[in-house]
């Protein structure tokens, strides 16, 4: 959400860590008006999923932890 798609960016300072916890089977997302509204449309990482705000809402409703730092 908001600035932290720039977190989606394979230069990322968090892109150890992520690359990690994607390959133990952990899905990230990245809300697409934001990746798009910051033209990081073709800088994001490919196993990045980007999602839509419909996207959001279903991510939301079909877990029951949901954490933002904003």
């Amino acid at each position: 959400m908001e600035d932290g798609v720039f977190g989606a960016l394979i230069s990322a300072p968090c892109a150890t860590e992520l690359t990690a916890l994607i390959n133990a089977g952990l899905k990230v997302y990245a809300l697409s008006v934001d990746v798009n509204a910051r033209g990081l449309g073709e800088k994001v990482r490919d196993d990045i999923v980007i999602t839509d705000y419909n996207g959001f809402v279903q991510l939301s409703i079909a877990h029951s932890c949901i954490q933002s730092w904003y």
